[in-house]
C-alpha cells in the first residue's frame, strides 16, 4: 500500500542514524534556506527567533543545520541531486567551509517537562532550568563531535580520545562552573552531564525524590560561553568548529521561563550563534504586530525575527519544491506517472466554461440584464448590442454579459443619476472589461450562480495554504489521496484530478478547518464566532450586485486608534475588551487571521484582519486580498458575543 507522503512532517523523521537523516534530507525543500539568506549578514552574529503558527516549518529549518544532517549532506554531496545543491547552499551560508563541515549544529526540542524545573523557593529560581539546558547542550555537543569524527558515543575508549581545555578568556561564571562540572576528556564530561540530566529527570518524575535541588542548580547558561571558549583535540589534533545552538519548541516553557530565556537571548552577551523557535501563541498580540520584544531592544541590532507567515516572496517555490520531493519519495510505487505533484492537478478553467455555458445560460444572463436596466434600458442598448454581437464563443459571451450586468448595476445605483438620454459608451465598457478585478468578480459570481468549481489549480492551492507549510501539506495530502486511490484500483488515467474533484476536496478540508477552531485554539468558541461573523459579513458584501470592491471582501478592520483604545481597556480589566483582544490574539497566533497593522487608507491607519485564505472557502469568497470592511469596536464586541447580523441599509458604512 502506498503511504501518503504528505501526511507526515519531515522534521519528525526520527533522528539518530544515517538512514533517518537520509529520509529527512531527501524530503527537505532546499528553497526554505532562502528564509535565512535574507538574514545572512546577521546569521552568525545575533540571535535569531524563528516564529510561526503551528506547522510553519521551523523545526525542519533548524534540523537541517543539526550536525547529523549536515554530516550526511557532506558525505553524499558528491552523489549529486538534492545533497549537492544543499552542500552548495550550506557553503554560501557558512555552515560549510571549503566544502567541509564547519558548523557544529546542536539542535534539540524543549518539552513541557521543562516547566517543572522552576525553584520558586530559591533566589536563583531559573537555576534548574539552566542546569537542564546546560546538560542537554553539552551532551548534544559531545555527541556531534563524536559523529563528525567517526567516534561512537557509546564507546568509552572513543570518548576518551577527545581532549578538552578551557581558554583563558572564558567568563568567571564559566570558569567556576567548569571547575565543578567540567572535565579534560570527553568521557568524563559526558558522564558528568549525563548524570546531571538523570538526576534532574528523577527529580521531575519521582514524587518521593529526596535530593537537594540546590545541589543541581546552575548559575546561568554558562554552556554558551563554554562552547565559545573550548579547545577540542581528537587524538591530539585540533578540532575546529563553529558552534550553533538551536532550541526548538521554546513555547513549551512557562511564561516566566520564556521571559528569562528571551532576556538572555537579547542581552548582547550571547557569545555563540543562538537560534530558538517558538509558536506565535507564546507572544502577545502587541509583540506579534510590532515584533518588538522589549523596550530598549531593537530588532535587527539585538536579535532577528524570521516570521514564516510573513516570509512570502518564495513561498510558492518552497511548497512546490516540497510537493515534488514528497511525490518522488513514493515514485517507485506510482510507476511511470509524473513526479511533479502539480501535474496531477487540472487547471483547465476554459474547459469548465465550455462544458457549462451554453445559449440557455446566455439568455438567462440577458434576462437579468434587462431587469437590472429597467426603465433606463435605452442608456445601455448600444453596449448591450455590442456585447451580444461580438464575434466570440458562447462561454466567452457569458463572461462578458456577466461583467456587463455588474456595470449596469453600478450605473443604476449611482446616487447622482445621469440624464436619462446619457448613454454608457463603448469606451466605458472597454475600461470596465479590462479591469482584472471585474474579470475575477464575474468568474466568482458565475461559479456561485451556476455551481461551478472555483477552488482548483496549483496556483490556488498555494494561495489557500496562507503561507503555512502544514496547511499546504494537509490540502495537498487530501488531493493526493484521490491520486493514490486511482492507482490502487489500477485506474492510472483517473489520477489526473478534475477541477470538480479538487473543488469538492478543498471545500471539505476548509469546512473541517473552520469547525476545528473551537477545540484547536485558546478562546476557541469566541474565535469561531468571530471568524464566522467576519465570513458572513464578507459574503454579504462580496455578492452585492454592484461588486463595489471587486473581486470581493475577505477581511475586516478597525482603526489603529480604536485598536490602541481596545488594548488599553483590556489592560485595565474591561471584560468585553479583554474577550475581544484575546480573541484577536488567538486568531492571529494560529494564523486564522492575517494582520496588517498601520495599513494606510483614505487618511487613516487601520489594523486590517484578513481571513486565512482557506477560511474564504466556506463563505464562497475570492482568494485575492485588498477588500476589507471597517467596523466600529461595538460591532466587533457584538460579533464575538452573538455573531453577525445582516444589515439591510449599508449606506452609512464604508467599504475600503
Amino acid at each position: 500500500m502506498i503511504r501518503n507522503p504528505f501526511f507526515y512532517r519531515a522534521a519528525d523523521v526520527r533522528s539518530g542514524s544515517m538512514a533517518d537523516d537520509r529520509v529527512f534530507v531527501n524530503l527537505f525543500g532546499i528553497s526554505a534556506l532562502g528564509l535565512l539568506k535574507d538574514k545572512i549578514q546577521n546569521l552568525w552574529e545575533i540571535p535569531i527567533i524563528l516564529l510561526s503558527a503551528p506547522g510553519g516549518g521551523k523545526s525542519s529549518l533548524m534540523r537541517i543545520f543539526n550536525s547529523s544532517a549536515l554530516h550526511y549532506i557532506e558525505e553524499t554531496a558528491s552523489l549529486g541531486g538534492n545533497q549537492r545543491e544543499l552542500a552548495k547552499q550550506m557553503e554560501e551560508l557558512s555552515a560549510f567551509k571549503n566544502r567541509e563541515l564547519y558548523a557544529l549544529g546542536i539542535w534539540f526540542r524543549i518539552s513541557d517537562e521543562f516547566q517543572l524545573l522552576q525553584d520558586n523557593e530559591n533566589s536563583n529560581k531559573h537555576g534548574l532550568l539552566c542546569s537542564m539546558l546546560n546538560s542537554r547542550i553539552i551532551l548534544n555537543a559531545v555527541n556531534a563531535i563524536c559523529e563528525l569524527n567517526g567516534l561512537l558515543i557509546t564507546n568509552d575508549r572513543d570518548l576518551s580520545r577527545i581532549s578538552i581545555s578551557l581558554k583563558v578568556n572564558a567568563s568567571s561564571i564559566t570558569i567556576n562552573s567548569w571547575k565543578k562540572w567540567g572535565a579534560d576528556n570527553g568521557k568524563d564530561l559526558y558522564d558528568r552531564m549525563a548524570n546531571l540530566e538523570s538526576d534532574l529527570c528523577d527529580m521531575i518524575d519521582d514524587p518521593f525524590w529526596k535530593g537537594s535541588p540546590s545541589r543541581l542548580t546552575h548559575n546561568g547558561l554558562w554552556s554558551l560561553d563554554l562552547l565559545a571558549n573550548l579547545e577540542i583535540f581528537i587524538d591530539g589534533k585540533p578540532f575546529i568548529f563553529r558552534p550553533l545552538i538551536m532550541l526548538d519548541d521554546v513555547h513549551e516553557l512557562s511564561e516566566c521561563q520564556l521571559k528569562y530565556l528571551l532576556n538572555v537571548l537579547v542581552s548582547r552577551q550571547v557569545p555563540v550563534p543562538f537560534w530558538i523557535s517558538l509558536r506565535k501563541k507564546a507572544l502577545g498580540l502587541e509583540e506579534l504586530l510590532t515584533e518588538r520584544l522589549n523596550k530598549g531592544i531593537e530588532k535587527g541590532r539585538d536579535y532577528q525575527i524570521i516570521d514564516f507567515e510573513k516570509s512570502r516572496s518564495d513561498f510558492r517555490k518552497r511548497v512546490l519544491n516540497i510537493s515534488t520531493l514528497r511525490v518522488q519519495s513514493v515514485a517507485s510505487q506510482i510507476g511511470g506517472l509524473s513526479q511533479a505533484f502539480v501535474n496531477f492537478l487540472s487547471d483547465d478553467r476554459e474547459e469548465i466554461f465550455l462544458k457549462n455555458f451554453d445559449k440557455k445560460v446566455v439568455e438567462e444572463i440577458k434576462s437579468k440584464i434587462l431587469i437590472a436596466a429597467g426603465n433606463e434600458l435605452k442608456r445601455f442598448e448600444k453596449i448591450i448590442y455590442e456585447v451580444e454581437n461580438g464575434d466570440i464563443e458562447t462561454h466567452d459571451l457569458c463572461q462578458r454579459l456577466r461583467m456587463l450586468e455588474i456595470l449596469i448595476q453600478r450605473e443604476i445605483s449611482k446616487p447622482q443619476k445621469s440624464f436619462p438620454f446619457y448613454e454608457v459608451t463603448s469606451e466605458a465598457l472597454k475600461k470596465h472589461e479590462s479591469n482584472k478585478a471585474i474579470i475575477e468578480a464575474a468568474e466568482l459570481f458565475l461559479a456561485k450562480e451556476y455551481k461551478l468549481p472555483y477552488y482548483f489549480s496549483a496556483q490556488r492551492l498555494v494561495t489557500l495554504s496562507s503561507y503555512n507549510i502544514q496547511q499546504f501539506l494537509k490540502l495537498a495530502g487530501s488531493l493526493f489521496e484521490e491520486i493514490m486511490m486511482a492507482i490502487r484500483l489500477g485506474r492510472d488515467g483517473e489520477s489526473f484530478i478534475s477541477p470538480e474533484r479538487q473543488d469538492s476536496i478543498i471545500k471539505k478540508v476548509a469546512k473541517d478547518f473552520l469547525n476545528e477552531i473551537p477545540t484547536m485554539v485558546p478562546n476557541g468558541s469566541h474565535v469561531f464566532r468571530f471568524i464566522t461573523a467576519i465570513g458572513d459579513m464578507c459574503k454579504q458584501e462580496t455578492y452585492r450586485s454592484t461588486a463595489p470592491y471587486a473581486p470581493g471582501v475577505t477581511g475586516t478592520a478597525l482603526t489603529m486608534n480604536e485598536y490602541e483604545f481596545l488594548k488599553k481597556s483590556a489592560k485595565k480589566g474591561d471584560e468585553k475588551s479583554q474577550i475581544l483582544y484575546r480573541t484577536i490574539e488567538s486568531a492571529v497566533a494560529y494564523n486564522i487571521l492575517e494582520p496588517e497593522p498601520n495599513y494606510k487608507c483614505k487618511g487613516k491607519k487601520f489594523l486590517v484582519l484578513n481571513l486565512n485564505r482557506l477560511l474564504c472557502v466556506p463563505f464562497q469568497l475570492p482568494l485575492q486580498k485588498g477588500g476589507f470592511r471597517e467596523q466600529k469596536l461595538n460591532t466587533l464586541f457584538q460579533w464575538v458575543e452573538v455573531g453577525y447580523k445582516k444589515i439591510k441599509d449599508t449606506k452609512e458604512r464604508y467599504l475600503w
